[in-house]
């Protein structure tokens, strides 16, 4: 009987560690993400992507990046309420749909799709 619940102890225990070392680590948004559509007051600008160059969101857990030629953005990643927050405090909702993400802000009618990519802003 001691042995029974000393092996139920031990089980729960790893059961915690493990459940534990999950939630520490990254999320699944994690990664690098390339500009591959936009548009600007309802009107489609993925045309002048060739223009300015590659764009690229960088997330790292809480934190997010928007990397346009040497330039950069912080965002805060708001997981709860699927949005980013710029640096003002200001929200961006954002959509998710398998590997891609949609910033989308009905004000200014503006819309920025981003596709994960393996290539960062560091390895072009």
């Amino acid at each position: 009987m001691k042995r029974t619940v000393s092996i139920i102890c031990a089980v729960l225990m790893l059961i915690s560690v493990l459940c534990l070392t999950a939630c520490s680590g990254g999320s699944k948004l994690d990664g690098s993400y390339k500009l591959v559509e936009m548009s600007s007051g309802g009107q489609d600008m993925t045309s002048y992507l060739n223009m300015i160059g590659d764009v690229y969101l960088v997330i790292e857990g809480e934190k997010a990046t928007i990397e346009l030629g040497g330039e950069t953005t912080q965002l805060k990643v708001d997981a709860k309420n699927s949005a980013f927050i710029d640096e003002a405090g200001d929200s961006t909702p954002i959509t998710i749909e398998g590997d891609r993400i949609t910033m989308e802000n009905p004000e200014s009618q503006s819309k920025m799709v981003f596709e994960k990519t393996t290539a960062t802003a560091d390895s072009k």
